[in-house]
């Protein structure tokens, strides 16, 4: 049977050409805002259209901020009082409700001022909130348009935040430009070599956590019988630490052209770092210089992480911890710091290091502390440096990495 059909079956003619228009409109906005990148740009075209399509006097454009569970204000005209943010408990209404502010009984009333904004339009998803006020023209909003107006809005909120994720991720490829070119830079001042050193084996390496790290060894050759080693921690991570970590190393060498007297280098090193740094930064410094002929070494340890030192003929283990506190912290010193001197003798060794290594912890959560460290030297004292060295590496790779700091090692072993 044929369908009988009404007038009020079919599409008004004036409906279609309306809606044919509203849709080659948001097309045409849609391509605009694409072709948009700065934010303010975005939401500047947004006002362009929404108040010279419809002659509204008034609007407020909210993006739902998922971090703080409330609509942020992005964009507004002609609202004087209008809130920055507002509360999602606060409102009461659901993805595409239109609520007519100047109903007095309405709920969220108290939310707006009710001789501005005339209407509160929820856009789907709840992603944002558009509040418009009254028409310049004396016309009523029809349904098409509030259609209209929840499309473009939700174009400007989709635009908006694409262009706040390029934007992120431009800075993020900057940052890891920036980053890379620093830890250049950083890889530069650290040994390119571990030094040839006659009657001893000595290895050394840094791990940074980020791409640039505050850790500091560094081998230093002052004549043909003395060797320096150093090894320090500056307090934090990343670029500050590094920068930190680069302005020590620079301090330090330029000194030793005209300072040879250790005591002498870390009160100089404690007022470089103290007169350029904040008072929350500060280093732990360990150096020693190695005389190859007499095979002492005498050493300062300003409130590092003291080396193991194994003594192979008695198989005991002495910490080089004397000397006094970290440097950076107080200008002047509160007290002197004291010389530690060592003999080292065939198959004896040092081992230097960072407390990222006594930090780690293993897969099952266990801390390579201290105590493990000992107990590793005592039980591999046998074996050479470079292979103790790759042992410990090895051990420490294997850790958690999101639980790793910065990470330096140097073994030092007689022959």
């Amino acid at each position: 049977m044929e369908k009988n059909i009404q007038k009020n079956d079919c599409i008004e003619p004036k409906t279609f050409e309306a809606t044919k228009q509203m849709l080659k409109t948001i097309f045409k906005i849609s391509s605009t805002f694409n072709g948009l990148m700065q934010q303010d740009e975005i939401l500047r075209q947004f006002a362009i259209y929404l108040m010279g399509q419809f002659a509204i006097k008034n609007f407020a454009l909210y993006l739902f901020d998922k971090t703080k569970a409330s609509f942020v204000l992005l964009e507004s005209k002609n609202f004087d009082n209008i809130a920055k943010i507002i509360d999602n408990n606060d409102l009461n209404f659901q993805e595409n409700n239109i609520i007519n502010l100047e109903n007095s009984d309405h709920k969220n009333n108290n939310l707006f001022d009710k001789d501005i904004a005339k209407f509160a339009i929820m856009l789907s998803e709840n992603k944002g909130l558009l509040v418009i006020g009254s028409r310049m023209l004396n016309k009523d909003f029809t349904e098409m348009d509030f259609s209209f107006m929840i499309s473009i809005s939700e174009l400007a909120i989709l635009a908006f935040e694409n262009s706040r994720l390029i934007s992120e991720e431009k800075k993020k490829i900057l940052l890891e430009q920036e980053l890379n070119t620093a830890r250049e830079i950083q890889q530069v001042l650290l040994p390119k070599n571990n030094p040839a050193i006659d009657n001893y084996e000595i290895i050394g390496d840094t791990q940074s956590s980020l791409s640039v790290g505050g850790d500091y060894y560094d081998f230093i050759k002052i004549d043909d019988e003395n060797y320096m080693i150093v090894v320090a921690d500056v307090c934090g991570n990343g670029i500050p630490a590094a920068l930190i970590m680069s302005n020590l190393q620079s301090a330090l060498k330029s000194q030793l052209f005209f300072v040879t007297d250790l005591k002498k280098i870390i009160s100089n090193l404690n007022s470089i770092i103290y007169d350029n740094t904040d008072a929350d930064r500060y280093v732990t410094f360990f150096y020693g210089i190695l005389n190859i002929k007499t095979n002492k070494f005498t050493y300062i340890n300003g409130g590092h992480n003291p080396p193991i030192f194994y003594q192979k003929h008695n198989k005991k283990i002495n910490l080089l911890d004397v000397g006094g506190t970290i440097i950076g912290a107080f200008d002047p010193l509160p007290f002197e710091y004291e010389l530690g001197q060592i003999k080292l003798k065939s198959g004896d060794l040092i081992l230097f290091y960072t407390d990222g290594i006594i930090e780690a912890k293993d897969k099952n959560g266990k801390l390579l502390d201290e105590e493990w460290l000992v107990n590793f030297v005592e039980n591999n004292s046998e074996i050479s440096a470079k292979q103790m060295f790759e042992k410990i590496k090895n051990e420490t790779n294997n850790c958690q990495p999101e639980e790793n700091d910065d990470i330096t090692l140097i073994v030092l072993k007689k022959m």
